[in-house]
């Protein structure tokens, strides 16, 4: 008959009855039968193992015992350790595990308001960071949302539960703190698939959600001007394997077709119309297609060819002072705009 061996000084950190600690034979473990929490396993001695493993593929120079499923419990909130927790499938297993998650909720310490706030900031942080990875928008605009995020904690501002918009509405506002050109409608195109909703309906309820957080940050509502983002035209650009000589031109028409209120809302889709007119005009040998710089831009080409729409009467002014037209057939040799 196999003898098990246990510390007679362990008792259950919870229950602490020495009464309430059994033996279970089959398992190889002491138990508290009070809360179910493990306190001592692999409790056998050095005899006889009971079965032998290498069959099935477990090192062959030894044989292995037959165990419970058992990891260590540890305290998830204070980092200390808690014993065994038991991981079995079966139902007196099952019975130790609820019996041991429901000890642990009632001895764990409530977190005071800092600390939920501090939690509530990294989930916000990761959820607008999803909003802006989807314009690939770098990780400045993220370190800004968690600014912003800190600073409406800091007001009493910060809200639990609050839902996509709202996130779209401060990634906008921490883009425009970055100085990266990003309007309202690019972040409802890219995000509209994943919200489950119409273009046109997200940009209104980003729109609202702006107008709300700015008022709790005591800040001004974003500008709808041009920001002047010339490393993005240049990622643009070189994304579709154009020479460096389409982005100065390209950079000028979209800021003169803001200036002339000919594009108020998408400002990638005008960089993006823009990168098409000029590489059409410098001949290129591979001419894109409305599709093609819409794609590298992220945004919709309804929207490029909307935008292209508005800028193609008006390119004579729109053009440079100097620009040299290389594409034999002119402005007017342009692809329509439909």
């Amino acid at each position: 008959m196999t003898e098990i061996a246990t510390n007679p000084k362990n008792v259950c950190k919870y229950c602490k009855d020495p009464r309430k600690m059994k033996i279970d034979v089959s398992q190889g473990i002491l138990v508290c039968t009070g809360c179910g929490l493990v306190v001592e396993d692999h409790c056998m001695d050095d005899g006889r193992e009971w079965r032998n493993f290498a069959s099935e593929g477990v090192d062959s120079q030894g044989p292995s015992r037959e165990r419970a499923d058992l990891s260590t419990g540890i305290d998830e909130i204070t980092g200390e350790g808690g014993g065994t927790t038991v991981l079995g499938a079966t139902n007196q297993a099952q019975r130790f595990q609820m019996l041991g998650k429901r000890v642990q909720t009632q001895t764990a310490p409530e977190l005071n308001s800092k600390q939920k706030q501090e939690q509530m900031i990294q989930r916000y942080t990761e959820k607008a960071k999803e909003v802006a990875n989807r314009l690939n928008l770098g990780q400045g605009v993220v370190n800004t949302c968690t600014k912003l995020l800190q600073d409406l904690a800091e007001k009493g501002k910060l809200r639990p539960r609050e839902q996509f918009p709202w996130f779209c509405a401060l990634v906008h506002i921490a883009s425009r703190e970055e100085r990266v050109s990003r309007t309202i409608q690019d972040l409802a195109e890219a995000n509209a698939s994943a919200f489950g909703k119409e273009k046109g309906h997200l940009e209104k309820l980003i729109e609202k959600r702006t107008k709300v957080l700015c008022e709790d940050l005591e800040m001004r509502l974003p500008s709808h001007t041009y920001l002047d983002d010339e490393e993005l035209m240049k990622r643009y650009v070189t994304r579709m394997g154009l020479s460096a000589q389409v982005v100065g031109p390209a950079k000028h028409i979209a800021m003169q077709a803001f200036k002339q209120d000919l594009v108020k809302k998408s400002q990638a889709a005008a960089m993006a119309s823009a990168i098409f007119v000029v590489a059409w005009l410098l001949d290129v040998e591979q001419k894109p297609r409305l599709l093609d710089v819409a794609n590298v831009a992220k945004v919709t080409e309804a929207s490029v060819k909307a935008a292209y729409k508005n800028l193609r009467p008006h390119l004579r002014s729109l053009l440079p002072e100097g620009f040299v037209m290389q594409f034999k057939f002119g402005l007017e040799g342009l692809p329509p705009a439909n």
